[in-house]
C-alpha cells in the first residue's frame, strides 16, 4: 500500500489537513518542534485506515475530534498494485461513526460501507490489520521496544496466527468431544440395563413356535376325531334299524330254508323208496303211512313226488341264497359298528401335546386363569368305555339310547380337550406375541446401543484425529516460528551494520524474540542492557524494519509505505545522517518512507518535506 493523498477536517491538531501529490517512492520528511502536529499526521493515517490511533483507546476515540468541534472527517487515497482506492471516514461527538471504501473516482459505488464491513475488506485488500500495522509499518513516537513474541501481530507476521486459531478450535473441539464421552457411555449403560432386564433367551421364540405348531396339529387331530365320531354315530343310527330288520328276515328265511330242505329231502326220499325200491320193507311202511294219512292216495302220486322234490329243492336253493345275501348285508352293516367303536376308542386316545400338566405349568404364560379353566375341564373327563359296550357296538346290538349316551359322553370329552387345546393355543399365541414384542424391543435397544457405540467411537476418532492435527499444527507452528526468527535475524543482520557503522554485524533472536547483538569489537554476543541507549535504538530500529520487510514478504507481496515517528530521538547527527541515507536502500518493496523528526541534518536527502508548526491550524498553512 502506498499513500497518494490525505485530506482531513477537524482531526486532532488540524482544522484542515491537505497533503496531495505525495511521492509514491522515496523519503517524506516531517519536521517541527514539539507539539507542532507532526505525530498527528501519522495518527490521521491510522484513524483513516482503522478507525483508531496508537495513542487513543477505542473507548475514547472521540478525542480525535479537534478541541471545540463536534465532527471530524478524513479522506485517504492509496494505491495497491496498479489500483487506486480512497477511504472516507467521519466521526461526531455523539459517537456516530461512518466509513466507506471505494475505488478512486467511484465514490457513488463503494466496495464496502460500515465499520466492520470496511475492516474486513481492507484486511483482504492490504493483508494486515491494525495490530500488524503498528508492529511493523508504524513506529509511534519514542516507541521502539522489543516486539512481544506472543502478540497477535507478531504471530500474524510469522504466519502462525491462523495455525493457532485452528489449534484453539481443535482444543475446543477436543474438549467438547471429551466432555461428550461420559454422557454417551452413560447412555449406553442405561440402555444395556434395559436390554438385560428383558432377559432374552435366544431359542425361546422358536421353542414357543414349535410348541404352537404341535398344539395346532393336535387341535386338527381332535377336530378330525370329533368329525369322525359324529359321522360314525350318525351312520350307526341309520343302519341299526336296517341291520335289525335284515337279521329278522335272515332268521325267517333261514327257517324257511330249513323247512324247504326237510321237505325236499322227504319228497326225494319217498319217491326213491316208492319208485326205486318198492319191495323194500321201508317202502311198504311208507306207502302204508301215506295211505293212512292220505285216503285218496294212489300210485299215480308217486310221479308227483319227483316234481315236489324238484320244486322243494329249487325253493331251498332260492331261500338259501336269500339268507346268504341277508347275511352279507348284516355283515356289511356291522362295519358301521366297528367304525363307531374305533372312533370311540380313538376319541379317548391321549394326545401328548394336550395334557393338564402342560396347561397348568406353562412358564411362558403371564396369566394362568385360562390354565386353571383348562384344569377344571380335564378334571371332569368321563371314564373309559366298557369293553362290553364296545363289543355291543361292534356287533350292532347295543341299543341306540346307550350308544347315544356313550357318543355324547365321548363328544363332551373331545369338546373339553379341544377347548383345552384352544386355550393352550391362545396362551401360546399370546406368549409368542409377547416374546416377539420383547425381541422387537431388544432389537431396538441393540440398535440404540450400536448407534451409541458408533457415536462413542466417532467421538474418540474425532478426538484422536484432532490430537494428531494439533500435534502436526504445533510442529508446523514451531517450524514456521523458527523459520520466521531465522528470516527476521537475517533481515535485521543485513541492516544492522549499516546503522552501526559495522560495529555490530549480527543479531541473535530466540523464539521469544529476545535480541542479542554480536559486537565486532568484543567478538561476542551482547545483551541489550550492555549496550548504549542510542545503539539499542539502532538495533531495535533494525529489528522493526526487519519485521516490516518480513510482513511484506509473507503477507503482502507488493509496494508498502512505512511511518517512522521520531526513530532518531536518541541518535546523534552522524547516526541520523547515516540512517537517513540508508533507509531508501533497505528494501525494494518498502518504497514510501515517512520519517518524523524535530530537525534533520542540512544535507539530508528527501523526496518531500513537510514542515509543521505550533502556529499552524491547517497544513499547509492558509
Amino acid at each position: 500500500m502506498i499513500i497518494t493523498h490525505i485530506s482531513a477536517d477537524n482531526l486532532l491538531k488540524y482544522r484542515h489537513l491537505e497533503l496531495a501529490d505525495l511521492p509514491r517512492q522515496g523519503v517524506i520528511t516531517i519536521s517541527g518542534q514539539n507539539e507542532s502536529g507532526k505525530s498527528s499526521i501519522g495518527e490521521t493515517v491510522c484513524f483513516a485506515l482503522f478507525g483508531r490511533t496508537f495513542s487513543i483507546d477505542d473507548d475514547d476515540i472521540t478525542r480525535v475530534i479537534r478541541w471545540g468541534e463536534t465532527r471530524c472527517s478524513v479522506r485517504l487515497g492509496f494505491a495497491v498494485g496498479g489500483d487506486e482506492y480512497e477511504i472516507a471516514r467521519f466521526l461526531d461527538s455523539e459517537g456516530n461513526h461512518g466509513v466507506r471504501l471505494y475505488r478512486k473516482g467511484e465514490e457513488d459505488r463503494p466496495i464496502a460501507k460500515g465499520i466492520n464491513t470496511v475492516s474486513e475488506a481492507l484486511d483482504e485488500l492490504l493483508g494486515y490489520q491494525f495490530e500488524e500495522f503498528v508492529e511493523s509499518f508504524y513506529l509511534a513516537q519514542r516507541e521502539i521496544t522489543t516486539p512481544h513474541p506472543h502478540s497477535h501481530a507478531i504471530k500474524t507476521m510469522a504466519g502462525i496466527s491462523a495455525l493457532e486459531r485452528v489449534a484453539e478450535d481443535l482444543q475446543q473441539d477436543i474438549s467438547n468431544e471429551t466432555r461428550r464421552l461420559p454422557d454417551v457411555a452413560e447412555q449406553i449403560e442405561l440402555v444395556e440395563v434395559d436390554l438385560n432386564a428383558l432377559a432374552i433367551e435366544p431359542d425361546q421364540l422358536s421353542d414357543l413356535q414349535s410348541r404352537h405348531q404341535s398344539i395346532e396339529q393336535a387341535g386338527t387331530i381332535l377336530r378330525e376325531r370329533s368329525d369322525g365320531l359324529d359321522q360314525a354315530a350318525g351312520n350307526y343310527r341309520d343302519v341299526l334299524p336296517r341291520i335289525r330288520s335284515a337279521r329278522g328276515f335272515k332268521r325267517l328265511f333261514g327257517l324257511f330254508t330249513f323247512i324247504a330242505l326237510l321237505a325236499a329231502v322227504a319228497a326225494g326220499g319217498a319217491w326213491y323208496l316208492l319208485h326205486k325200491m318198492p319191495d323194500s320193507p321201508y317202502a311198504e311202511q311208507l306207502l302204508a303211512l301215506l295211505q293212512e294219512q292220505v285216503p285218496t292216495w294212489s300210485d299215480q302220486y308217486i310221479a308227483q313226488l319227483d316234481i315236489a322234490f324238484a320244486v322243494l329243492s329249487a325253493s331251498f336253493l332260492l331261500l338259501w341264497l336269500v339268507t346268504r345275501l341277508l347275511g352279507r348285508k348284516v355283515k356289511t352293516l356291522k362295519k358301521h359298528g366297528d367304525t363307531l367303536a374305533d372312533q370311540l376308542l380313538a376319541a379317548q386316545a391321549p394326545v401328548p401335546e394336550i395334557t393338564q400338566d402342560a396347561a397348568v405349568s406353562d412358564e411362558d404364560t403371564e396369566d394362568n386363569d385360562e390354565a386353571i379353566e383348562a384344569e377344571d375341564i380335564t378334571a371332569d373327563a368321563p371314564a373309559a368305555i366298557e369293553s362290553s359296550d364296545l363289543d355291543g357296538i361292534r356287533r350292532c346290538r347295543l341299543d341306540i339310547g346307550r350308544t347315544d349316551h356313550l357318543v355324547e359322553s365321548t363328544r363332551q370329552q373331545l369338546d373339553n380337550r379341544m377347548l383345552l387345546q384352544q386355550n393352550m393355543q391362545d396362551m401360546l399365541e399370546s406368549s409368542i406375541s409377547h416374546e416377539q414384542d420383547r425381541l422387537s424391543k431388544a432389537s431396538a435397544l441393540e440398535g440404540v446401543i450400536s448407534n451409541l457405540r458408533e457415536k462413542l467411537d466417532e467421538h474418540k476418532r474425532r478426538i484422536q484425529l484432532r490430537e494428531m492435527a494439533d500435534e502436526l499444527i504445533a510442529s508446523a507452528a514451531r517450524h514456521i516460528s523458527q523459520r520466521f526468527n531465522k528470516d527476521l535475524r537475517e533481515l535485521a543482520s543485513s541492516t544492522l551494520p549499516l546503522f552501526t557503522e559495522g560495529r555490530y554485524e549480527h543479531l541473535h533472536i530466540d523464539n521469544d524474540l529476545n535480541v542479542r547483538a554480536f559486537s565486532s569489537l568484543k567478538r561476542d554476543f551482547m545483551d541489550l542492557d550492555e549496550i548504549s541507549s542510542g545503539t539499542q535504538r539502532q538495533i531495535m530500529l533494525a529489528v522493526r524494519l526487519a519485521l516490516s520487510q518480513e510482513l511484506v514478504n509473507t503477507t503482502i507481496g507488493g509496494d508498502q509505505f512505512i511511518f517512522l515517528d521520531e526513530p532518531f530521538a536518541f541518535f546523534d547527527e552522524t547516526r541520523t545522517r547515516n540512517a537517513m541515507a540508508i533507509l531508501p536502500k533497505l528494501s525494494d518493496e518498502i518504497r514510501q518512507i515517512w520519517v518524523v523528526a524535530q530537525t534533520f541534518p542540512d544535507d539530508t536527502q528527501y523526496d518531500r518535506a513537510i514542515v509543521c508548526s505550533r502556529d499552524y491550524e491547517s497544513l499547509p498553512p492558509a
